[in-house]
C-alpha cells in the first residue's frame, strides 16, 4: 500500500517521536494553554542521516538543514531494494538515531516491514535498536519547510506549545475523507499529565488542508 500525499500530509506522532530530531521536555507546569515546550538536540548519542538516491536529489535542501541540525551526524545513500546492504550499514555504523529522507512513492509498507526487521537485527536482541523517523513530503518544498520549522525551534526562534497529537493512520473501514479528532492520547495516555494530548484518525485518502488545521496548536 503506498502513502498517499494527495492531500497535505502531517502527522505529530511522526514528527515528534519517531524522527527523533529534537528531543522536547516540557516546561514546569506544561498542560494548560498557553504553555510551551523547551527544545533540546541529544548530540551525546550517534546519529546518521540517510536518503534514497531520489530523495538526495530533491530533498537535497532539506537535506543540508538536517545536517545543520545534526552536524556531528553520519551521513549514506540507501537503496530501498536492497535491505541487506542497509543492515551492514546499520551494523557497521550503529547509530543511535537515523533520519530517512525517502519520496512518498518508495515508502509503502514493504519498506517499512523490512526498516523495522532490519532496524531490529544490529544486535542479538529482538527488540529495535536504531530509533528511525521518515521524512518525505508532497513537495521538495514542503520538506523543506519542516525541517526549517525544526531548526528554527531549536534555535529558540519559535516556540512549540506544550500540544501532543497521536494520528493513528487511514481507517480502512471509514469513507475516504473521513476525519476525526478527539481529546486524549491513544498511544500514550500518560502524557495527559504533562500537556494537552489528542488523537485524530482518517479515511484513505488522508485529509484536506482545512482538517489540517486541527495541527495548528501543536505545529
Amino acid at each position: 500500500m503506498k502513502l498517499n500525499f494527495k492531500y497535505q500530509f502531517c502527522t505529530a506522532f511522526f514528527l515528534i517521536l519517531a524522527a527523533n530530531l529534537i528531543v522536547c521536555s516540557a516546561n514546569r507546569g506544561a498542560g494548560a494553554r498557553g504553555d510551551f515546550l523547551k527544545i533540546s538536540v541529544d548530540r551525546s548519542k550517534p546519529y546518521l542521516i540517510l536518503a534514497t538516491p531520489r530523495a538526495q536529489q530533491d530533498y537535497f535542501t532539506a537535506i543540508e538543514l538536517a545536517k545543520k541540525v545534526h552536524p556531528e551526524a553520519g551521513t549514506a545513500t540507501i537503496d530501498s531494494a536492497f535491505p541487506k546492504n542497509i543492515a551492514d550499514l546499520l551494523k557497521k555504523e550503529n547509530p543511535y538515531y537515523a533520519l530517512i529522507f525517502i519520496k512518498p512513492e518508495e515508502l509503502d509498507l514493504q519498506f517499512v516491514y523490512k526498516w523495522l526487521k532490519i532496524s531490529s537485527s544490529v544486535d542479538s536482541d529482538p527488540f529495535v535498536d536504531v530509533r528511525s523517523g521518515f521524512i518525505s513530503g508532497e513537495s521538495p518544498r514542503s520538506v523543506e519547510n519542516f525541517l526549517q520549522r525544526i531548526a528554527d525551534a531549536q534555535q529558540q526562534k519559535v516556540r512549540v506549545p506544550a500540544v501532543f497529537t497521536d494520528l493513528l493512520g487511514p481507517n480502512e473501514l471509514a469513507e475516504k475523507k473521513f476525519f476525526l479528532r478527539t481529546a486524549g492520547s491513544f498511544m500514550i495516555p500518560l502524557l495527559s499529565r504533562k500537556m494537552q494530548t489528542f488523537t485524530i484518525t482518517h479515511g484513505r485518502e488522508g485529509f484536506s488542508g482545512k482538517d489540517s488545521q486541527a495541527f495548528q496548536a501543536a505545529d
